[in-house]
């Protein structure tokens, strides 16, 4: 059983209008969602229903600002989200999704999604557990433990002895190991996307693969071909994001009965990898991360680049160093979300500690750090970056008393402009393949792009 997790999110409803009135009784009737407030704009017709349920209304934003903080903003308009909303949604430090995550996360599931074992009460009992103890919009859990949890209950549903969760990269031509259960490799595995395993077929073509006889000679991924399985693209609105994959030692477990039950933990995928797409909108918004105190990637970005325009106008040399946090989802689940918020805090006091002040660390992604080094040679980079390493895999990370967990550590990758890099995209993704390859060695350790 899943433990419950989420704590109740205070959501803003803006320009709501007649016709949204069933989308929002269910979003007022889930358990996750508090509505506190919704701005109406224009349109007055809601406020009946609205006042009856005790939810407050206005007519613009600046009625409400610093005076209620959300935990989440929800745009119902027909438009765009205006860059207005954005910067809402950036001084508040608050969540943002639109109209169509909004009908996702609140979409009744039909009984047909039932498994072959004819049981679609489980499964609609599973499915809306995970969704009210792991919100896939709330920020109470890592997107790690989410992943998770969601391996956890689909596994448990079919008895699987495998799942796994590949999503895809922006600018990258593999699928990357993103979460496993009992999975035999490491997160740093990858397959290509348009690679001959079922797992890349699946991505590549978009339909769901199960084990049949006339599939039965396929390769699920290098190395795992017996038993059954199913892959299910995670994908929405022509996006694609990802497969996910079930597998069992056991001959004929899955059939296509099983698919649409199976293509509902797959929409849960695609749910936080929406809402993580909003949030990366949000990111020109806001300039310092505020766990760490430290810049965002926009920032890193900007800043990548003007060094690299500095170093080819004057004949001198930057190197960068991408750090990946090794085991933090299982980190996360031992030890609690908190404490695995107090070990990035922790490892961004380290980084800062140990660099320069003319460096620049960054916090560019959920368990990333990027770290410029200005006037500084690869191998001196690859020094430093070995040192760091060091320092994080030595540090004593509480634990609760009585409970075990992985050690954290970080792994590295290493690249220099000019000697192997031409300009500051190639710096990022020649650091990004480095620290594929040292994620892919088994973590903590730091490699030199070639």
């Amino acid at each position: 059983m899943l433990e419950k997790k989420s704590k109740k999110i205070s959501a803003i409803i803006i320009n709501p209008d007649r016709t949204d009135l069933p989308l929002l009784e269910r979003i007022y009737e889930k358990e996750s969602i508090g509505i506190s407030c919704a701005i109406l704009g224009k349109e007055a017709s809601l406020g009946s229903w609205l006042s009856d349920n005790g939810i407050e209304t206005c007519k613009e934003i600046s009625e409400i600002e610093g005076k209620i903080k959300p935990n989440l903003i929800i745009y119902l308009g027909k438009d765009r989200i205006p860059e207005d909303i954005y910067n809402f949604a950036a001084k508040s430090d608050s969540s943002l999704i639109d109209r169509k995550t909004a009908e996702d996360i609140t979409a009744n599931i039909p009984p047909s999604h039932q498994t072959e074992e004819g049981n679609p009460e489980e499964v609609l009992f599973c499915f809306s557990r995970l969704l009210e103890s792991y919100s896939p919009i709330s920020d109470q859990s890592s997107t790690a433990v989410k992943l998770t949890a969601c391996l956890t209950e689909a596994c448990s549903l079919w008895q699987c002895d495998v799942g796994a969760i590949f999503t895809s990269r922006e600018g990258s031509d593999k699928l990357h190991l993103r979460a496993r259960k009992n999975f035999p490799l490491n997160r740093g595995f990858s397959v290509p996307k348009e690679g001959t395993s079922l797992v890349s077929k699946s991505f590549t073509e978009g339909r769901a693969v199960i084990s049949s006889p006339d599939v039965s000679d396929g390769e699920v991924l290098p190395g795992l071909k017996d038993g059954s399985w199913a892959c299910v693209p995670i994908e929405s609105d022509g996006n694609k994001y990802g497969v996910l994959l079930l597998w069992s030692k056991e001959r004929g477990k899955f059939s296509e009965n099983d698919l649409p039950a199976i293509s509902l933990f797959a929409k849960y995928v695609s749910i936080i990898s929406r809402f993580k797409e909003f949030e990366r909108s949000l990111e020109k918004y806001i300039t310092i991360d505020s766990l760490t105190g430290m810049p965002k990637r926009k920032q890193f970005e900007e800043r990548l680049s003007h060094e690299v325009e500095r170093a080819e106008r004057y004949k001198l040399v930057v190197s960068l160093i991408i750090f990946d946090i090794d085991h933090l989802d299982e980190y996360n689940q031992s030890c609690g979300h908190m404490l695995g918020n107090l070990a990035i805090a922790d490892i961004a006091n380290l980084l800062k500690k140990n660099t320069r002040r003319i460096d620049f660390i960054a916090r560019i992604g959920e368990d990333e750090f990027g770290v410029i080094l200005p006037q500084t040679h690869r191998l001196g980079a690859m020094r430093l970056g070995d040192r760091l390493r060091e320092e994080v895999a030595n540090y004593p990370f509480p634990t609760p008393e009585g409970k075990s967990s992985r050690r954290i550590t970080v792994s590295g990758g290493v690249s220099t402009f000019p000697s192997n890099s031409s300009s500051y995209p190639d710096m990022l993704s020649k650091a990004y393949k480095a620290l594929e390859m040292a994620k892919g060695e088994g973590g903590n350790n730091v490699k030199l792009s070639s």
